[in-house]
């Protein structure tokens, strides 16, 4: 017996921990075992996934090419590993957050399961990983309840034995979906554009705020600066949100890089009246603009909450493409004019992504305690 078993999700939601949870309860059961998590530059964007073997004879390799199973909690997760199930494995998807809309494979078994939602109506979203784990358990019948129990200690440590209790009975919950058949097509993402109240509790904004585009919108001096003033106006109303509705010592930050992505908005209109009206100038003065820093002599709470930690990793996934669309607009574009605005946006969007990323950093160690992480 052998199984190669990949989770993946958006960090934050705990899949990190899930497949922790399967390697302990696999060596409480006396089962060779390898766990593998994916770090890397990846990480940035707030993904993580890891591989999970689970065998009878040692094992030989933990990397995983074809999986017997796969855990998806996310769109891109999706997207990215549903194609690696080998025939007659299972796939099984948040049905919640993904959109599975023209999908099918009549050589798997696939298990639509609203684990987000199952999980919110529990009270508690971070209990999704434990919805879908014991969904997970129910179908395959690979590990006892009992020993995933026994391996929630070793996981999250002693200090939340009190969290058992809760975390058993999303446990039951998950098995009590399959067993009830609530496996249909429920999903999330109704649209392009949601309110930023709507998307700004999403585990993950990339099935909410797209960045897509085809490079021959390069060719349109126009058309970019559309695209552009669209990615703006999205980051300017979520962040606006988060002013409002994030604890005191967060709002400040993102109330300022909302006044500054106002600032690009407004540079983009008037790049947009000047080539819709064919004009010849446009006066901006680049050197008034200054970046303030985000970050600057303040104490911030290193918050717990799913929202703040969310929101971070959010605004460096919106900083990086509104970075990389910047980039490209300012080397393909042919308008002098534009082409020298979106060289002044590289400069201020690459300004605020460092300042995003540096801060993550401050608060990676409690991103990998939401995904309950520590070393084997």
């Amino acid at each position: 017996m052998e199984r190669r078993i990949l989770c993946a999700g958006f960090g934050g939601q705990g899949v990190l921990a899930m497949g922790q949870m399967i390697t302990y309860a696999g060596m409480v059961e006396n089962l060779e075992v390898s766990w593998m998590p994916s770090y890397g530059p990846e990480m940035r964007g707030g993904a993580a996934n890891c591989s999970v073997v689970l065998s009878d004879s040692p094992v030989g390799a933990p990397n995983i090419d074809v999986a017997t199973d796969v855990i998806v909690m996310n769109q891109p997760s999706f997207d990215k590993f549903k194609d690696i199930v080998g025939a007659g494995g299972n796939l099984f998807i948040n049905s919640s957050l993904i959109d599975t809309k023209g999908y099918g494979n009549d050589e798997i078994n696939i298990y639509k399961v609203p684990v987000s939602s199952k999980a919110k109506d529990l009270g508690n979203i971070k209990m999704a990983n434990m919805v879908m784990l014991g969904s997970f358990l129910q179908v395959t019948n690979l590990l006892k309840l009992e020993s995933i129990i026994e391996a929630f200690t070793k996981v999250f440590g002693d200090k939340k034995k009190h969290l058992i209790p809760a975390n058993k009975e999303a446990l039951n919950a998950g098995m009590q979906l399959i067993l009830d058949n609530e496996t249909g097509d429920e999903c999330a993402n109704e649209g392009y554009r949601k309110t930023p109240e709507e998307f700004a509790y999403d585990e993950d904004i990339r099935s909410e705020i797209t960045f897509e585009y085809d490079d021959n919108i390069f060719d349109s001096p126009l058309k970019t600066a559309e695209y552009a003033l669209q990615f703006e106006q999205n980051a300017v109303d979520y962040y606006t949100y988060l002013s409002k509705n994030l604890n005191d010592s967060y709002r400040g930050i993102f109330e300022s890089v909302a006044m500054q992505e106002v600032e690009h908005v407004d540079y983009i209109k008037a790049l947009l009246e000047k080539l819709e009206n064919h004009g010849d100038n446009l006066n901006q003065d680049f050197e008034a603009y200054k970046n303030i820093a985000l970050f600057e002599d303040e104490n911030y709470e290193n918050d717990e909450d799913e929202m703040t930690i969310s929101a971070l990793k959010n605004a460096l996934y919106i900083e990086y493409n509104e970075l990389e669309f910047y980039k490209k607009a300012s080397e393909k574009v042919d308008d002098k004019q534009s082409k020298e605005l979106y060289s002044e946006l590289v400069k201020w969007e690459n300004d605020h992504y460092n300042q995003f990323d540096e801060h993550t950093k401050l608060h990676q160690e409690q991103w990998w305690a939401d995904q309950s992480f520590s070393k084997l």
